[in-house]
């Protein structure tokens, strides 16, 4: 007897038979499968109830009806608006159905002009939009949408997104702002041991709100002698205003900012000059705020974070000794008492005189 051995099967000679016989050999037994943890097995099963909770979730049958007794729309619009509020629903993961369902959208739609009030309702709660234009439907209609089914507000995170953006919210209304020019006139002093008062010449724009101004100004500080003193100077600023009562036709007013300052003194005829960076702090009163001319009482200081200094005699240039008879250094802050007068042909156009 002989025998050709393959992978599963073998060849038999019967010389009774004189035949071959084909005979099968059972097949090695494979390695059997490592069984599964449970705790594996019940992370499967608990993906696999979050999948289909949340594909039953989303795919809610709902049914759309309008609010017929207050709707203003046309017969024609409130067809068209059905079927663009089913069409939302269905972006929305929404199964729409006409028979018995879970859940019904309501929507009701209040004309103004060319613009509407819509209002969608469901078991989850109602949320209202406007929309400048009937255009503007499928783009509120998505927006109730989410918002209802998350929960949230309008203008939340994942309520409004680039694809349902209307037209007032990609460019929205702002808050018209006053630009006053200003030419300001007025009269301080140098305090301190540099005492000095003089006038000042100056002018900038001030943007101005209800509540909130911002002033950008330059002023000139003019010489003047008085107590053995002669002081100049250039300013140059940015402050923020408040306005304490901000629809009041009059209210006081508090600001605070920076400037940059060039400021020289004489003192028994020393000459002391300096320049740096110096705080603002003001405190005023603005009268006829509703019309297009405007009054202001002010009361100014800036207070300069550096010290003048003694600049040398001509003497002290060439190499001679010169007795110093006057402080190495001096602090001058300035304040000023400031009024103002501004006109314009609108309110948003209007020419501001103050005095510093």
């Amino acid at each position: 007897m002989s025998a050709a051995r393959g992978s599963s099967r073998s060849v038999l000679l019967n010389p009774q038979k004189k035949s071959l016989v084909m005979q099968r050999f059972p097949k090695r037994p494979s390695s059997p499968a490592s069984p599964a943890s449970p705790a594996s097995l019940a992370s499967l099963a608990f993906a696999a109830a979050l999948v289909l909770g949340a594909r039953s979730a989303s795919a809610a049958n709902v049914c759309v009806a309008l609010d017929e007794a207050n709707d203003t729309l046309e017969v024609n619009e409130r067809k068209a608006a059905a079927t663009v509020l089913r069409q939302a629903l269905v972006a929305n993961h929404h199964v729409v159905v006409t028979g018995t369902c879970e859940d019904t959208y309501t929507a009701g739609h209040v004309r103004l002009g060319k613009s509407m009030s819509v209002m969608l309702t469901s078991s989850k709660g109602s949320r209202t939009a406007r929309a400048g234009l009937i255009d503007e439907l499928p783009a509120i209609y998505d927006q109730l949408i989410r918002a209802l089914d998350s929960g949230k507000d309008l203008g939340d995170d994942g309520v409004t997104s680039r694809k349902n953006a209307t037209l007032d919210q990609a460019v929205p209304n702002r808050v018209q702002a006053d630009n006053i020019a200003r030419f300001t006139i007025g009269y301080g002093a140098t305090l301190g041991q540099a005492s000095a008062p003089g006038p000042t010449l100056g002018g900038g724009y001030r943007y101005e709100l209800d509540r909130f101004a911002v002033d950008a100004d330059i002023n000139i500080l003019l010489g003047q002698k008085g107590a053995g003193a002669t002081r100049g100077g250039f300013q140059a600023g940015i402050r923020g205003v408040y306005f304490f009562d901000p629809t009041a036709s009059a209210s006081l007013y508090a600001g605070a900012g920076a400037a940059f300052l060039l400021s020289a003194s004489e003192i028994d005829h020393w000459s002391y000059s300096g320049s740096g960076l110096a705080g603002r702090a003001s405190v005023g009163y603005e009268f006829l705020r509703e019309s297009t001319i405007r009054m202001t009482v002010e009361v100014d200081a800036v207070l300069p974070v550096f010290k003048l200094t003694r600049d040398k005699s001509f003497g002290e240039m060439l190499g001679v000794p010169t007795a110093a008879t006057g402080p190495a250094s001096v602090y001058a802050p300035i304040i000023g008492l400031n009024f103002g007068i501004g006109w314009g042909a609108t309110p948003q156009n209007i020419t501001k005189v103050r005095l510093f």
